[in-house]
């Protein structure tokens, strides 16, 4: 799984945005982080979407991870039930 933020730079700075950025890798999920440009505010700052290709990159390597090392198992993932 892969995640790409976009905020504001004080949400971005913010402790408990790094707090939660953080869980999410501790999970295993990839986060793509953002830029500094102008932002949709106004300001100009870190919290710009990456760049569309630098985003499908990460996907594509991803990806090639994937595929190229065996199916493993994930504690973390969601569980998904089946109703018979």
């Amino acid at each position: 799984m892969l995640v790409a933020p976009a905020m504001n730079s004080a949400m971005w700075m913010h402790p408990i945005t790094t707090t939660q950025l953080d869980t999410l890798r501790s999970w295993g999920i990839t986060v793509v982080e953002p830029v500094v440009k102008t932002l949709a505010c106004g300001d100009v700052g870190i919290g710009a979407m990456a760049p569309l290709v630098e985003i499908l990159n990460k996907v594509e390597e991803l990806l090639a991870s994937r595929t190229a090392s065996p199916k493993s198992s994930n504690p973390t993932s969601p569980k998904t039930h089946t109703t018979g």
